[in-house]
């Protein structure tokens, strides 16, 4: 069982990306709640109908957000800051995609750390 949240079985905060996007969906038909998908490179075949770019909690069950600025709350506790939203538009359905950086990219840590050492 996962210790945290995740995504493909990865927890977010271990995340090896510099920048991730996220994208909301419809939890259910006809709901103003969002299922919230996260792409940071990983393969697939499809995005939308791909369960391993779906957020899942500590039961391995997808996270359902009242709004997508909830979830980017929930993603600033997980170590990422906002950059640029944008839209993209599929027929009659508009889609809002928010790209989001880690607030301190592990190689940048490791550099950080030699830097300090004098290395």
């Amino acid at each position: 069982m996962a210790t945290g949240q995740t995504v493909n079985g990865i927890p977010l905060k271990d995340i090896n990306a510099r920048f991730i996007e996220i994208i909301g969906q419809p939890a259910t038909l006809l709901s103003s709640k969002q299922t919230v998908l996260v792409d940071f490179g990983q393969a697939a075949y499809k995005i939308g109908a791909n369960p391993h770019f779906v957020i899942k909690d500590t039961d391995g069950q997808p996270m359902v957000f009242n709004t997508m600025v909830e979830a980017l709350n929930f993603m600033t506790t997980q170590g990422y800051q906002f950059v640029q939203a944008y839209v993209m538009r599929n027929g009659d359905l508009s889609v809002c995609h928010y790209l989001m950086k880690k607030k301190q990219h592990q190689e940048e840590k490791q550099g950080a750390e030699k830097i300090s050492q004098g290395i």
